[in-house]
């Protein structure tokens, strides 16, 4: 067997994905109001579908939940009901974001952004500010990340919603962590894991202590990040946040890859990976797969190695994901390369340059 060099392969960070997320509270109608005769028919049927569409994301059923929210939109507009137009739109922003439709999530973020704005709701403002930010980091535009979450940090701490300061706070030290700035990255995780904890937000508190074992993963303090990221784990578990698990997983994964503890590394990944299908989660798949084929280059099992390498680009592709499709290619150019099968290489190396134009 040959054995892949283990710096010659990349590997994608599954910590960011669905962290600091930013949702306003579903509206529910009371039972009173609900008996209410003159209560328009459309109206209560417009809240229902918003409340469907909550009750089947939470449930990781995405495209189902899109269908209800946007018939639910559909109506609110009709109703003229600006509040429950906003709340919608935030949340098929947040969903299209999960799916990897950026482009789309940007378009429902600003269309949140502008209602809020015109109805002076500022948490709803701050909201829309900061899934717009969460959308762009996944799109590599880490200073507009930056811009978009101080504008929603200043909002948050103007109002004393502390909750939704920590989250900001979360996705700062996230922008911070991507433009490699491991200090005043660790400094803002720090500052939302204290408040998180001050308020009880378990999940908030395990993101926080995932991320910051992801500092310590890239320091190389890799035992530590594995208690750290361990600890936000049983708390995903103990709440069944399915994506949190996955995503702790994951981070497990890519810590024992650094050991070159590969068959445990493989062990979390693949964990994870049955996770990220069950719930649909395209964009974390791609990058479990892409680990996947990191941790079998590193055991010398190249066949393995290509093929999740290949799984990983496709749905790169499919989703319009081009960091994780140049992943992906340099991957299997430089596995190819190491197995001396110069066409193949060249091959996939000619794709690198057709996305990088």
């Amino acid at each position: 067997m040959t054995k892949i060099t283990r710096k010659s392969l990349s590997i994608i960070c599954l910590l960011a994905f669905g962290l600091g997320t930013l949702k306003l509270t579903a509206y529910i109608p009371s039972p009173v109001f609900a008996q209410i005769q003159s209560e328009a028919p459309d109206s209560l049927e417009a809240d229902r579908l918003s409340i469907l569409g909550d009750q089947l994301e939470a449930a990781s059923r995405y495209r189902e939940a899109i269908e209800s929210w946007q018939k639910a939109l559909r109506l609110y507009r009709i109703l003229e009901n600006r509040k429950g137009e906003g709340k919608v739109l935030v949340d098929l922003c947040v969903v299209y974001r999960r799916l990897g439709q950026y482009q789309k999530a940007i378009e429902f973020g600003e269309q949140s952004l502008v209602i809020y704005r015109q109805n002076g709701d500022l948490n709803g403002e701050g909201n829309s500010l900061g899934n717009l930010a969460t959308v762009y980091r996944y799109l590599g535009q880490y200073q507009k990340v930056i811009e978009l979450n101080q504008q929603s940090l200043a909002i948050f701490k103007q109002n004393g919603n502390r909750k939704n300061e920590a989250g900001i706070l979360n996705n700062l030290g996230l922008a911070y962590k991507s433009l490699g700035q491991y200090l005043k990255a660790s400094e803002f995780y720090q500052q939302s894991l204290a408040i998180k904890k001050e308020i009880g937000d378990r999940i908030g508190e395990a993101n926080s202590l995932m991320n910051l074992g992801d500092i310590y993963r890239i320091q190389g303090q890799n035992q530590k990040a594995i208690e750290f990221t361990h600890e936000s784990f049983l708390i995903f578990k103990e709440i069944g946040d399915r994506s949190g698990e996955g995503n702790a997983l994951g981070s497990i994964g890519n810590n024992y890859l650094n050991l070159r503890q590969y068959q445990k590394a493989i062990e979390s990944y693949l964990k994870s990976l049955s996770i990220f299908k069950q719930i649909d989660d395209r964009y974390a798949e791609v990058g479990t797969l892409n680990n996947l084929g990191a941790a079998y280059g590193n055991l010398g099992q190249s066949p393995k190695a290509i093929e999740y390498f290949q799984q990983s680009l496709i749905i790169a592709k499919q989703i319009g994901d081009i960091k994780s499709q140049r992943t992906a290619l340099n991957n299997l150019i430089n596995i190819y390369n190491t197995l001396g099968k110069q066409q193949e290489a060249i091959e996939f190396r000619q794709q690198l340059l057709e996305i990088t134009k």
